[in-house]
């Protein structure tokens, strides 16, 4: 779903969007997994159940207003996009069951700010400002007959 906005009144702007959505990741799914040694032997003989998928949810806006004669625009962002995968894997040659969980939290936000002001005929001022965050949690749970393990990264 997307919806977007924009106001303008008393020479001021105010500019709003919203995306909410979510889908499946393609590059995971449901199958058989064969890996075989170079002598021909099957070393792993399976049936894979994978579901994964993730969320799309951003709000954007931009508000702009005279200030000291010139123009003043600010603007914002704010979007996370959480991501999981389930994945099951039934072995029938060794034999036995590994299992995963994964989760990927991602967010981003952006501030930014501009102020442009013409300065006679043939000059000006323009200052900039833009801050970008950037997030990313991403935790995996795996385990089976062989060996559990957990995995944690919070990348700033």
């Amino acid at each position: 779903m997307r919806a977007e906005g924009q106001w303008r009144w008393d020479s001021k702007l105010l500019e709003l969007s919203m995306v909410l959505g979510s889908g499946p990741d393609d590059l995971l799914g449901d199958g058989v997994r064969t890996r075989i040694a170079p002598s021909g032997q099957v070393l792993i003989r399976s049936r894979v159940d994978a579901d994964a998928g993730g969320k799309k949810k951003f709000l954007i806006g931009a508000y702009e207003m005279p200030l000291y004669g010139g123009r003043l625009k600010l603007n914002g962002a704010f979007m996370p996009n959480p991501y999981s995968a389930e994945i099951t894997d039934r072995l029938s040659v060794p034999g036995g069951k590994e299992y995963e969980y994964d989760t990927q939290d991602k967010l981003q936000g952006e501030f930014g700010a501009r102020y442009s002001r013409g300065l006679g005929a043939k000059g000006g001022l323009e200052a900039v400002f833009f801050q970008q965050w950037n997030n990313n949690d991403t935790k995996v749970h795996f385990a089976s007959s062989a060996v559990n393990r957990d995995f944690v990264s919070d990348k700033n």
